[in-house]
């Protein structure tokens, strides 16, 4: 069994364990995604990431805990991107098209949804990458007049995973992007005291 499949399954017998929506398992541990640096938005390579609130546990509840907390993260990493460009005048984003290995992964695609409070859409195809490049050369070949024509001729959305309801999962990850915008905040504070 697959890591992630594991850690996912273990998720949902200790959310259903304690009676508790899954994503507020990880209300306690926060992670900024930044390892190798920031590239979007904030274009920031010294930034480093960070957890807090890991203690001396170390069991598989608790890796299981750190890696949601680390995929949340991510999602909220992508929702800033997307405040971001829409600070800089960019159209609303409304839904999302994912594709590529993370998108299999239920709870990376629903930690999205949830993050974004935006309907995630998953292409038919596994290889939507390679689709999209066969797209491209169908449109240069003269097969299609345009890109979009090619992709609406060639391309179908498999399956939608929309946001939780607003309520408690809702309000969490309020709270908790909120959390993650400090920590990164916090850590350029710390650069600049050191």
């Amino acid at each position: 069994e697959p890591v992630a499949a594991r850690l996912n399954r273990r998720l949902d017998e200790l959310a259903a364990a304690r009676r508790v929506p899954l994503p507020t398992l990880a209300s306690d541990v926060h992670v900024t995604p930044d390892v190798n640096g920031n590239r979007s938005p904030l274009a920031d390579p010294a930034m480093r990431a960070g957890v807090v609130g890991v203690g001396l546990a170390s069991g598989e509840d608790e890796l299981a805990v750190v890696y949601l907390a680390a995929v949340q993260s991510l999602a909220y990493q992508t929702r800033q991107i997307v405040e971001a460009m829409q600070a800089a005048g960019h159209p609303t984003i409304g839904r999302v098209f994912v594709c590529g290995g993370l998108s299999k992964n239920p709870l990376y695609v629903s930690s999205h949804a949830d993050a974004l409070r935006l309907p995630l859409h998953i292409p038919t195809n596994d290889e939507a990458v390679l689709l999209g490049a066969a797209v491209l050369a169908a449109t240069a070949g003269g097969a299609h007049a345009s890109v979009s024509e090619a992709a609406a001729a060639m391309t179908s959305v498999g399956r939608t995973v929309r946001p939780a309801e607003e309520g408690e999962v809702a309000a969490y990850h309020a709270r908790k992007y909120a959390v993650f915008l400090k920590m990164t905040e916090d850590q350029r504070e710390y650069r600049e005291m050191m």
